[in-house]
């Protein structure tokens, strides 16, 4: 019985899921992150991205109302609240 030639040479064998990594770094593709911390941060990155985007549009709607009639300084207080913890959260995603 033959012995399996995988990538690295005769007598090894990749599963499906290294070889379609190995695949797609060949054609320059990034792997999936899988179930790996990596994934995590890239979400807890884009959350914090959101909540940085919703923040910084709350709290030009806040300043607006700071002087056009309406709740302008408790809108303006929570955007800017969000906009910090959404720019905390990116940055912590980015390092980890």
């Amino acid at each position: 019985m033959p012995e399996p030639v995988g990538v690295d040479g005769p007598g090894t064998r990749e599963t499906a899921a290294q070889e379609a990594r190995m695949r797609a770094a060949r054609r320059g593709h990034s792997p999936s992150p899988g179930p790996s911390s990596a994934g995590n941060a890239r979400t807890g990155r884009r959350a914090g991205t959101v909540l940085a985007a919703v923040g910084a549009v709350l709290a030009a709607v806040g300043s607006a109302l700071y002087v056009l009639p309406g709740p302008g300084l408790p809108v303006l207080a929570v955007g800017l609240v969000a906009l910090t913890a959404g720019l905390v959260a990116a940055a912590a995603g980015r390092r980890g």
